[in-house]
């Protein structure tokens, strides 16, 4: 492509990136990039010239402060973590529970499936409880529409430790792998994507119901992506 032919095209994407990240609630990279596979109003732009152009534009995606959530604690013995010195995820799902909390101060819960590898979501669940129905709904969610893996990870919360969860994983077969006490990072790509998600869009938002979380809420080729 010719200098001026490539320079021309460039700032066409870069005006299109602009107009999302505005338009969209200022998403970041790969929502943006999402977006443009999705839509027919702009070029499809890949999530590496996405990087790039939001870099060169000195835009980014929105970070808020943190709101405090309640805390847990774990009473069951440690079980076995099976991926911590794997390389390779591709048979790995890995699943977590996230706070969403109301503008009454209350909180709604987020469950997400995520193949790590792929980094998409596989399935998910909100509810106003966190129990080990809303874990294992979004688990059956992920398994009704995917291939089976062959472990799933999660932490030691009580709704993964949960006799209903196991069941499911050996009703299917799947090995069922925890983080160690303390130490999330053991799941961190499960905890970065959610992180991720709050920072780009939970956080910019005030809810005022559960009705309000579940209806905004929209999977879309493994991406969330919030309804205005």
């Amino acid at each position: 492509m010719a200098p001026i032919k490539y320079s021309l095209r460039r700032d066409t994407l870069k005006s299109y990136v602009l107009n999302i990240w505005q338009t969209f609630k200022l998403y970041g990279y790969r929502r943006i990039a999402a977006y443009s596979q999705l839509t027919h109003e702009c070029p499809k732009i890949s999530e590496y010239m996405t990087l790039k152009l939001m870099r060169e534009l000195g835009i980014r995606s929105r970070m808020q402060k943190r709101y405090r959530k309640p805390k847990t604690v774990v009473t069951v013995d440690q079980k076995p973590n099976l991926i911590r010195h794997l390389h390779d995820l591709s048979g790995v799902w890995q699943t977590d529970i996230t706070y969403i909390q109301l503008t009454n101060h209350r909180w709604v819960y987020l469950a997400t499936v995520l193949d790590p590898k792929k980094r998409k979501v596989l399935g998910y669940k909100i509810g106003d409880t966190m129990t080990a129905e809303l874990a294992t709904s979004a688990l059956q969610m992920a398994l009704d529409k995917h291939r089976k893996p062959l472990i799933i990870h999660s932490d030691m919360g009580s709704q993964y430790t949960s006799a209903e969860f196991n069941i499911k994983c050996q009703n299917y077969g799947l090995k069922h792998s925890y983080s160690l006490k303390g130490h999330p990072y053991d799941n961190g790509r499960m905890e970065a994507f959610h992180s991720i998600l709050k920072r780009e869009e939970v956080y910019l938002k005030a809810y005022e119901t559960l009705t309000q979380v579940q209806a905004a809420l929209i999977l879309k080729n493994g991406l969330f992506f919030f309804s205005p």
